[in-house]
């Protein structure tokens, strides 16, 4: 790791003022503008969605209901519920301007880290602004869920990663590790191990800055680990979520046409869960199935229905629940491969369509619904209808070919990095360590969530489409480079560290 010089940092921070400028006036008109479209933030997920605790719970039980959560990790909840106590009549507009501040902050951090990977000026400000005016981005800007938030955590830390090994400095490695471990409790793909990963990749490649690696990764690792300790001390499950098994049964059992999958149920080959929709149910209809559960005194988990109507998707019951369909996701998956492999190929279709092909979307989708549809045809490369009836895979042919085709080239260029990373030590910079993190979280996040559910799989690529911008621009500065190299040999510099 080295330092930067002061002097030239400086100058280079001086340089950027204008670009970030326009930037930020890219940014700020472009939500006007939307606004006067009509595009509103959209809190009522706040009382439907499985995801969150009880609100009321959230505003009188909040600390108590956060360390009995065990379908989710809790920072997400954390949040909500520090919101509505701290802005009980007006949390609608707080939840609206902290997304608007993480939208800035995706914008500034998406080109500091283009930037830092060596990207010309009108290059990094071209693609930052495609993107933060896109629709799918804006959509998920103005939706009161995590996907936002770890859109930006995981842009952030790829930043912040270039930074600590570019200079070596304590406090960029803390801010890294941080940011991990924000995304390891806000979804819970993001693992354990994803984030030890990381730690034992850097203490490996960097030997001599061990020390502090371990300095900076040592608080959010054990903040991690205590939450899989009270897991599993808690309910028995080394885990962040409970809720594997319903994801891995939308993928396997339930791609078994209907009449065999009721045929292994009533043959005792499948369990009665088999006969219950993941993720549409209510505990009552598991009592026959599992064991009783007394009731706790603790409303988050002895709550059927949440005050505002929908299920307690929290109750305990679907602790056992959650392990009868994973159970027979489990046996799907060994005595009918190909039904899986079907699961996964619709997995992956879907993966693959617009982020903004989403039902879960749609009041905002229908204030702009034009250019929803052109930022599919002409970004994505996909005919999607603009607003999806329900939020369930689509056809093939809704597939966005550029954005196969980007993730194709950026994966293949990632790919190129890792393996410069494994095989030439001399190339051992900050530019290919932060190029291989970008590929290897792509990588991760769409063979992980594609292989462990299907249904908005779209959603789960979104938090990665700032890490292939960043791939591409790198993959066509250095395409450039090598141009300009063959052209006029003594112009070309190798690429920024």
């Amino acid at each position: 790791m080295r330092a930067a010089s002061p002097q030239s940092s400086t100058r280079v921070d001086r340089s950027e003022r204008i670009p970030i400028l326009v930037l930020t006036a890219v940014f700020g008109l472009s939500r006007l503008i939307f606004f006067t479209a009509g595009v509103r933030f959209d809190a009522d997920t706040l009382t439907w969605y499985l995801q969150y605790i009880d609100p009321v719970l959230l505003r009188t039980d909040l600390l108590r209901s956060l360390y009995y959560l065990h379908i989710q990790p809790p920072l997400f909840n954390l949040y909500l519920g520090t919101v509505l106590k701290l802005f009980p009549e007006s949390y609608r507009v707080a939840f609206a301007a902290t997304y608007v501040l993480l939208g800035w902050a995706l914008t500034l951090c998406l080109y500091a880290l283009l930037r830092r990977l060596g990207a010309a000026r009108w290059l990094s400000a071209t693609a930052v602004a495609v993107f933060i005016v896109s629709a799918p981005c804006v959509l998920y800007e103005n939706w009161l869920f995590y996907s936002y938030p770890v859109t930006v955590a995981l842009c952030a830390s790829a930043y912040f990663l270039h930074r600590f090994i570019d200079r070596g400095r304590l406090g960029d490695g803390f801010v890294f590790f941080a940011l991990l471990g924000v995304l390891v409790l806000t979804r819970s793909v993001f693992h354990l191990f994803w984030y030890a990963f990381f730690v034992l990749v850097l203490v490996c490649h960097r030997s001599a800055a061990s020390r502090r690696i371990i300095a900076a990764a040592i608080l959010p690792f054990v903040l991690i680990l205590s939450l899989y300790v009270k897991n599993y001390c808690v309910f028995g499950r080394f885990t962040t979520s409970t809720w594997l098994g319903p994801s891995l049964a939308k993928i396997s059992t339930w791609m078994l046409p209907d009449a065999e999958r009721v045929a292994l149920a009533r043959s005792h080959q499948l369990s009665g869960a088999a006969l219950i929709n993941p993720f549409l149910y209510s505990p009552g209809q598991f009592h026959p199935l599992v064991p009783p559960v007394p009731e706790t005194g603790i409303p988050v988990l002895d709550q059927v229905k949440r005050s505002t109507g929908p299920v307690n998707a929290n109750n305990l019951t679907f602790v056992a629940a959650s392990d009868l369909y994973r159970d027979d996701a489990l046996y799907v998956i060994r005595s009918f491969p190909r039904t899986y492999l079907k699961g996964v190929s619709w997995a992956y279709i879907v993966f693959f369509e617009p982020a903004s092909a989403s039902a879960l979307l749609a009041k905002n989708i229908r204030a702009i619904e034009r250019w929803t549809h052109l930022c599919a045809l002409f970004l994505y490369g996909s005919g999607m209808p603009t607003v999806p009836s329900v939020p369930e895979p689509v056809e093939a042919e809704y597939m966005g070919v550029f954005l196969i085709a980007a993730y194709a080239i950026a994966l293949a260029y990632g790919i190129g990095q890792v393996w410069r990373l494994l095989c030439r030590p001399d190339s051992r910079t900050a530019r290919t360590v932060t190029l291989a993190y970008l590929c290897l979280n792509v990588l991760y996040v769409m063979v992980v969530c594609n292989a462990l559910e299907v249904g908005e799989n779209n959603r789960f690529r979104f938090p990665t489409e700032p890490l292939v911008v960043a791939l591409l621009a790198a993959c066509i500065t250095d395409a450039v480079r090598r141009w300009k190299g063959r052209r006029h040999p003594a112009a070309a510099g190798p690429p920024r560290a």
